[in-house]
């Protein structure tokens, strides 16, 4: 039987794994379901249709599934998924998607989650194992493995030490490095005839390929880039 604070206030409908801890004054509305080990620890609020898979840990004053803030949001049933073992710090805030994004917000698997004041436009994409800096807005795609930085967030390099703690092998990261170089510090062609080179020169490592894939894949939004980059998105 889930675990659940005398003061926590579960709606009926809500769908709460067996072995769920929800702590004091949390707030789980009637369409949210909670995966095994998913931890509420206080003053939590879940709401909307929001689904939260195992191992989910949320801290206290975040506010997770409320309608978007979009004024042209008209009440559609869009969906707020969260993946397995991520953790949540407080102040996070985070909304279902919209008619115009494809209804659903989506969070993979073990990612680390702050309020330091980052926000994230409304359809844009951040690949696995990035990292945003505090007190920075994300107006455009993350590639997978960067880190990105600014009041207006621009590419300040990769997540190494993030691939080093992943377990990420030393010709893994450097082919990465390599690759990098040559997509963004380039200074030959344009960036869609760098994406070419770095795709003969590169595919079949890993993270490279991760990060081609990515890049390859259609976004309205564009790609952060370095600040010294004049070539665009």
């Amino acid at each position: 039987m889930s675990d659940i604070h005398p003061t926590a206030l579960i709606e009926p409908g809500a769908e709460l794994a067996a072995t769920t801890r929800v702590g004091p004054f949390c707030h789980v509305g009637r369409h949210v379901q909670l995966g095994e080990n998913v931890e509420l620890i206080s003053h939590v609020v879940v709401a909307g249709r929001t689904a939260i898979g195992d191992g989910t840990r949320i801290f206290p004053f975040a506010s997770i599934g409320h309608q978007p803030q979009d004024l042209k949001y008209k009440g559609e049933e869009s969906r707020l998924v969260i993946g397995r073992n991520n953790i949540i710090r407080e102040q996070v805030t985070m909304n279902p998607g919209t008619e115009g994004g494809g209804m659903l917000t989506k969070i993979g698997d073990g990612c680390l989650l702050f309020g330091g004041l980052s926000a994230v436009h409304q359809f844009v994409r951040v690949g696995p194992y990035a990292m945003i800096g505090g007190v920075t807005g994300v107006e455009r795609d993350v590639i997978p493995y960067g880190s990105v930085m600014g009041d207006r967030a621009r590419l300040s390099g990769l997540n190494i030490v993030g691939m080093q703690r992943r377990g990420f092998t030393r010709e893994e990261i450097q082919g990465l490095r390599n690759a990098y170089q040559a997509l963004f510090e380039g200074a030959n062609g344009t960036f869609a005839e760098r994406v070419v080179e770095v795709t003969t020169r590169f595919a079949g490592i890993r993270p490279v390929d991760d990060v081609l894939r990515f890049i390859k894949e259609e976004s309205p939004r564009g790609l952060v880039q370095p600040k010294s980059n004049g070539n665009g998105g």
